[in-house]
């Protein structure tokens, strides 16, 4: 794939994060590599889960406040959006579940109080799913 910019097929930027437990398990590395080089990825996020002492996850990644205001920004004020593909078990919900807190965090919900932006943030991520910006491939 090579980025090409015309009115047509203008795109954003695009935001990779792959987890997986070591380095050993990474597929289409050299695919990823040529992505970045040719601009057609703009961030990437290798997330290894059982590298040194602490287990990190995609949702870690996601949570840290330059990504997060990056994500909510890509995706409220410019029509991204947001592909999740893996375990359903823990995986999925746990991704959805940071998206909220960022919704929370940094998107620009009118509303007062905690439980309101709560409420707020999970209607507005049911909208995208509703609206196919929020998608899931998990088993």
């Amino acid at each position: 794939a090579q980025r090409t910019q015309t009115p047509e097929t203008s795109q954003g930027p695009m935001e990779l994060f792959f987890g997986c437990r070591t380095t050993h398990d990474e597929l289409f590395s050299n695919e990823v590599s040529q992505f970045q080089t040719q601009g057609v990825l703009t961030h990437y996020h290798q997330v290894h889960s059982r590298v040194g002492n602490e287990e990190k996850y995609v949702q870690h990644v996601m949570l840290r406040e330059d990504i997060g205001r990056r994500l909510v920004q890509s995706v409220t004020k410019e029509n991204g959006c947001v592909y999740i593909c893996g375990d359903g078990n823990h995986m999925g919900k746990d991704v959805q579940e940071a998206f909220v807190t960022l919704l929370i965090r940094y998107g620009d919900l009118q509303v007062e109080g905690d439980e309101e932006k709560e409420a707020a943030a999970r209607t507005y991520l049911e909208t995208l799913k509703t609206e196919k910006r929020f998608l899931l491939d998990i088993w």
